[in-house]
């Protein structure tokens, strides 16, 4: 059904690491927990943006992890 509605990667979370199957996008956008914000750093092109709706990015995370 995914790939019906366009998918082009399909990752089932309950079994897959998303950060290991995907990589080199532009945004990402986090509904989630500080540990998938942290994966999802990972799967960024250098110098792209994170949103996150749920919790972390704070300053403090931000100098954690070098962010500017």
């Amino acid at each position: 059904m995914l790939e019906g509605l366009g998918a082009d990667v399909i990752v089932d979370y309950k079994i897959e690491d998303f950060e290991k199957r995907l990589g080199n996008y532009d945004v990402v956008l986090n509904s989630q927990d500080k540990n998938t914000l942290e994966k999802s750093l990972h799967i960024l092109k250098s110098g792209r943006k994170v949103i996150s709706i749920s919790g972390p990015p704070t300053p403090e995370f931000a100098s954690e992890i070098g962010a500017p």
